[in-house]
C-alpha cells in the first residue's frame, strides 16, 4: 500500500485529507491491484494465540446443610485475531502479525464464589405447626463474580485508510495506536436466591422462590463507546 501524504492525496482520490489520514497506508480504489473489485474477504486459519494462567480452587462439599466453591484465576491471553469481524479488520491486511496484543478474551483476574446453605430449622413433626410452616425448609444460595476489565479497541469511527471498514484506530504521525490498548472497566456482581419447600400432604411439595440480581446495585459496563 501507498502511504498517503499531502503531495499524493489527490492522486489517490482524497481531495481533503484529514490529520488521521496523513502518514497512514492507504487502500482506496485508486490504490487497489484491480479497481474493478471492491473489498475481497479472505478467511483463513492463520491466527495465533497464547494463554498462560494459574488457578486456585477452594471447595467445601455438602455437609451439615452447607456447600461452597470458590475459584480464582490469574492469567494472560495474547492473540492477533480474537475480535476480527467483517466490519473490524487488521489495519494492514498484509501484516496481521502486527495486530498481536492482548486478546479480546483476556481477563487478568477473575474470582467466583457460589454457595448453598440449608437453614438449620427443618419442618419436622413434633414442632409447632406455625414454626414448621414459617421457619422450616428454607434454602439460601448465592453467586458472586468479580473480574478485571477486558481490553477494548479505541476507534476513530471512520474509514481513514480507504479499506472499506470504518473501524480504524487513531493515528499519530507515523504510529497507529495498538490493538486492544485500552483496558475497559471491571465487573462485580452478587446474586442471591431464597427458596422454601412447602409440603402439602404426603405426596405434594411446592417451592416458593425469590431471586435478586446485582444485589449491590452496581453499574457494570460491558463495553466502551
Amino acid at each position: 500500500p501507498t502511504v498517503l501524504t499531502l503531495d499524493n492525496a489527490a492522486q489517490l482520490g482524497v481531495a481533503k485529507p484529514n490529520a488521521q489520514q496523513i502518514g497512514r497506508p492507504y487502500y482506496g480504489a485508486s490504490n487497489k491491484i484491480d479497481p474493478n473489485f471492491t473489498n475481497i474477504q479472505q478467511v483463513q486459519s492463520s491466527a495465533s494465540s497464547t494463554y498462560h494462567g494459574i488457578q486456585f480452587t477452594l471447595q467445601k462439599r455438602f455437609a451439615k446443610g452447607l456447600s461452597m466453591r470458590a475459584n480464582y484465576t490469574f492469567s494472560k491471553a495474547i492473540d492477533d485475531a480474537s475480535d476480527f469481524t467483517q466490519g473490524q479488520q487488521p489495519s494492514n491486511p498484509f501484516n496481521a502479525r502486527a495486530e498481536r496484543s492482548l486478546s479480546y478474551e483476556h481477563q487478568q483476574q477473575r474470582f467466583t464464589l457460589v454457595g448453598v446453605w440449608e437453614l438449620p430449622y427443618r419442618a419436622e413433626k413434633g414442632k409447632g405447626a406455625f414454626a414448621r410452616t414459617v421457619l422450616g425448609d428454607w434454602v439460601l444460595s448465592t453467586s458472586l463474580l468479580g473480574r478485571s476489565g477486558a481490553p477494548q479497541n479505541v476507534l476513530i469511527g471512520s474509514d481513514s485508510n480507504g479499506d472499506g471498514n470504518s473501524t480504524d484506530r487513531p493515528f499519530n504521525g507515523t504510529y497507529e495506536l495498538g490493538r486492544n490498548t485500552y483496558m475497559g472497566p471491571d465487573f462485580f456482581s452478587v446474586d442471591a436466591r431464597l427458596a422454601k419447600r412447602v409440603r402439602i400432604g404426603e405426596r405434594i411439595t411446592i417451592q416458593i422462590m425469590g431471586e435478586a440480581f446485582n444485589l449491590q446495585n452496581r453499574v457494570n459496563y460491558s463495553s466502551v463507546n
